[in-house]
């Protein structure tokens, strides 16, 4: 899975627009297109960047052989369910994964 790939999944996977992603990456809507449909490639230093802003590890980022991690990130969960609020601390969010899942089991019992 190539680069430009792997940015178009990440990009999807947090239900952002390209437009959303260039911000993120402070770059253009263009240069993001031009990424994932292989027209180009990003030199090292960006991808580097990238990685940093984005959360992914350098190398499965820019390693074909190597698949995104599908899995929702903690950022993008307390995005979802608290709006961006930063002051909710890592252990609230465990609680509340621990909470959905006690759901799930429950209703799977029933």
């Amino acid at each position: 899975m190539s680069f430009g790939t792997k940015l178009k999944e990440y990009r999807l996977m947090n239900n952002m627009s390209q437009e959303d992603l260039a911000k993120k990456l402070n770059t253009t809507k263009q240069v993001i297109s031009r990424y994932e449909n292989e027209q180009r490639s990003p030199k090292l230093s960006i991808a580097i960047e990238y990685s940093a802003k984005l959360g992914i590890p350098l190398d499965i980022l820019v390693d074909d052989k190597k698949k995104l991690d599908k899995s929702v990130s903690n950022d993008t969960l307390k995005f979802a369910l608290f709006g961006g609020d930063k002051e909710i601390t890592d252990a609230q969010l465990e609680e509340v994964k621990r909470f959905a899942k006690y759901i799930k089991e429950r209703d799977n019992d029933e």
